[in-house]
């Protein structure tokens, strides 16, 4: 008799699919001490277009089959840097971060960046994204990479999305260590 479990186990590995999470490299764009509600939304337009700080990155030749990244500049040249040409998606974006009020007292970057992911978290009206439609936007994109006939997918995304995108991997059946704050140009494992 012939054993054929040694089928099966191959059918189960090459249907597995692995989605690596990377947050792009660091920008080089300096926090302001101190800003009105005006001056938090043009640094934001800033470090969108920011240079990156060099890093030197050695990928394991055939890492991935492909490497999809949001279309923000700093995703954009860190997919480059790690793996050629990436699938540019406007699914991947950071969560936009707009002021939590108009005008007002000068703030601290950090009170603005708190405030305004907090008013995310509640789906305030003055953040352009509910947490809902961001979770329903990371829906999209995993649909996406799904359907591409890749096997393992390099996703260069940005802080506070890819705990959302992990998230969203998590209710599809995927597992691996949850992201936490990542560091700059870390990458995590998801495997369904």
């Amino acid at each position: 008799m012939i054993d054929e479990s040694w089928n099966e186990t191959y059918i189960q590995e090459s249907n597995r699919m692995k989605i690596s999470l990377m947050r792009h490299y660091e920008v080089e764009c300096p926090y302001p001490n101190r800003m009105y509600s005006a001056e938090f939304t043009s640094w934001c337009s800033d470090y969108d277009s920011a240079p990156l700080i060099p890093v030197h990155f050695e990928a394991q030749e055939g890492s991935w089959d492909a490497c999809f990244s949001s279309d923000l500049p700093r995703a954009v040249r860190t997919a480059e840097s790690v793996y050629g040409v990436p699938v540019q998606t406007p699914l991947l974006r950071e969560v936009p971060l707009s002021p939590f009020l108009a005008g007002g007292p000068r703030l601290p970057y950090h009170i603005w960046t708190v405030m305004g992911r907090l008013c995310w978290l509640m789906s305030h009206p003055s953040q352009m994204e509910s947490k809902h439609q961001t979770a329903l936007r990371a829906g999209r994109w995993i649909e996406e990479a799904e359907g591409s006939g890749h096997e393992h997918i390099l996703a260069v995304s940005h802080g506070f999305f890819i705990p959302v995108l992990a998230g969203e991997l998590r209710k599809k059946g995927y597992s691996g260590r949850k992201p936490g704050k990542l560091k700059n140009g870390e990458i995590i494992l998801m495997e369904k």
